[in-house]
């Protein structure tokens, strides 16, 4: 969950009879200033400064301000919508505004960016337009940026919300329309309609509202019209919601986490959900795990559908198709650390410990060990003189516990046991067997031979 920066300003609240308004004293400068509106009702913000309008919000709005600078904010609710008041650095989408009576004072400590929220609801919401006979037979969507998407219920004939409460415009519309139409082939658009369930991230609140629905097109049905399929739709004004499970993240289209592609979506899932009855068991501290695991070791977050494929395949124990020299790099230290030697890629425990460290590959579930997990953990803290404490240590933990992988023999202490020198025909009681200089053991781990 991402929560909102926290501020650096001592704001002064007044609030006049007539409506509620505003009054906030800017102590530091801060990059912006950030006004959002919220709840189902509509109405206008304005900003002032020195008594001159600097801002007028119908939705929201951003601006820079500087230092020992007074701001006059005020809201005013349009007809059928009431003011429910004011909140600050903390959404009142879902929750009751801070300010809600007159001649209130607020005094706020920030530190780097002033978040203003002003909630109006509507007084009574209007009713749907009847939907066409030719209609109610059309698997078909619709998207608005910042609430919560919705699909035509084919058996009810109305229009239903995502129970997942995930707001904003889908990018693959595609993908979206398979959730409820599983032999959708292609998406076109289909005709503007109104419906009064939109609702907020999370669902919450009603909205009335017309938009552009999209037809799912069916397996063996001949639509005409353009394949909007991977169609973007973007928010072109205002901010957009996201719902994590206890606080919805509303952030200006200004940032980049404003649109959510169908990957991001489907890895969301994953961590929150599963996607199979193996990843379902790992429950959904482990699948995060597992996330963060995929992103220690190739420095970066799943971009692509491959990536998503290698993430699955982590969370499965299976070694992913991409591999990371540095992260492997860093697994062969830390196995000499652990087992006094070198490595043996021939020898499939050394190849797991190696893999394991190096990408986090999760046990099965049901094949977890907590005994071993726990003599791991004493394994642990009696090389490293610590307990785990990053992703690396804990995916170290895992390959202790269950690559299989031993210490042994080394008579002569050129970190290649006793029974690798027999394989490899070196003398396991003399670290430099063709006396070139070198370890028996480095010449091995660069690729060289000990015998020449």
């Amino acid at each position: 969950m991402i929560n909102n920066k926290k501020l650096i300003l001592a704001v002064l609240l007044f609030v006049f009879v007539s409506f509620p308004l505003l009054s906030i004293k800017a102590e530091t400068t801060t990059d912006n200033f950030l006004i959002f509106r919220r709840g189902n009702g509509s109405g206008t913000i304005t900003v002032q400064k020195d008594g001159d309008l600097i801002l007028n919000c119908g939705n929201n709005c951003t601006t820079k301000i500087s230092q020992d600078t007074t701001l006059t904010l005020q809201a005013e609710a349009n007809d059928n919508s009431t003011f429910e008041g004011w909140s600050f650095n903390e959404d009142n989408t879902n929750k009751a505004s801070q300010i809600t009576s007159a001649n209130t004072n607020l005094d706020l400590v920030s530190s780097e960016t002033t978040i203003v929220y002003a909630k109006f609801s509507l007084k009574s919401l209007p009713g749907n337009t009847s939907v066409l006979p030719e209609d109610r037979d059309v698997p078909r969507v619709m998207f608005w940026p910042g609430k919560v998407n919705q699909h035509w219920d084919l058996e009810n004939n109305t229009w239903t919300t995502d129970s997942d409460g995930f707001s904003g415009s889908r990018e693959n519309k595609l993908e979206y329309c398979k959730k409820f139409y599983p032999e959708t082939i292609k998406v076109v658009a289909y005709k503007e309609e109104q419906t009064n369930t939109w609702k907020d991230a999370g669902n919450f609140n009603n909205y009335l509202s017309t938009k552009q629905s999209y037809r799912c097109v069916l397996e063996g049905e001949n639509i005409a019209g353009e394949d909007l399929s991977n169609a973007v739709t973007e928010p072109n004004k205002g901010s957009i919601c996201y719902y994590f499970p206890e606080n919805p993240l509303c952030v200006p289209l200004s940032d980049p986490r404003a649109i959510r592609s169908a990957l991001s979506l489907k890895i969301e899932n994953f961590v929150s959900n599963g996607v199979d009855d193996d990843t379902v068991k790992l429950g959904s501290g482990e699948r995060a795990a597992v996330l963060k695991s995929y992103e220690t070791a190739f420095n970066k977050t799943p971009n692509t559908e491959e990536d998503y494929e290698d993430l699955i395949k982590i969370s499965h124990g299976q070694w992913p198709n991409q591999t990371s020299q540095e992260a492997e790099k860093n697994a062969f230290e830390e196995f000499q650390k652990i087992y006094k030697r070198i490595p043996n890629l021939d020898n499939k425990n050394d190849e797991a410990a190696i893999t394991v460290m190096a990408y986090g590959l999760r046990q099965k579930a049901e094949n977890r060990n907590l005994a071993s997990e726990s003599a791991a953990l004493k394994t642990f803290k009696s090389i490293y003189k610590r307990m785990p404490a990053s992703t690396f240590d804990w995916n170290i933990l895992q390959g202790i516990t269950y690559s299989g992988a031993t210490r042994e023999l080394d008579s002569d202490g050129d970190l290649l046991s006793d029974r690798r020198e027999k394989e490899l025909g070196t003398d396991p009681h003399y670290r430099d067997t063709d006396g070139d200089g070198y370890f028996d053991g480095t010449e091995v781990a660069n690729g060289y031979s000990p015998l020449k």
